[in-house]
């Protein structure tokens, strides 16, 4: 984690026993590790709720563009069923309009 080799974290020892004295070390090392287990805690805590941020933003993406396919979807189909019914309008008008008119008048050969 903090990247301390044998011969750093020996000096740093040598250095707190020194500062501290022998009596408080104990105690100072306590509170040194409880502050360490703090400090993992609440940087597991961040690097939870960002990984939950990302994945409330995936999924708003993916529910977004889940609802635009649909949408494409939906108006796709109003348009083939409107372009149907326009046909089927066509076509039985083209059959009214060829019931009505006049039978083909064959053409003399030469």
């Amino acid at each position: 984690m903090f990247n301390i080799g044998p011969l750093e974290l020996l000096a740093i020892l040598v250095i707190a026993l020194l500062v501290v004295g022998p009596e408080e070390l104990p105690r100072a090392a306590r509170r040194v590790a409880a502050f360490i287990g703090e400090l993992r805690r609440q940087g597991e805590e961040v690097r939870t709720q960002v990984r939950e941020m990302i994945d409330d933003a995936v999924s708003e993406e993916d529910m977004r563009s889940t609802v635009d396919s649909i949408d494409k979807v939906r108006s796709a189909f109003s348009l083939n069923q409107a372009e149907e019914s326009a046909d089927e309008e066509s076509q039985s008008s083209d059959d009214r309009a060829g019931s009505d008119s006049l039978p083909e008048i064959p053409r003399e050969r030469d």
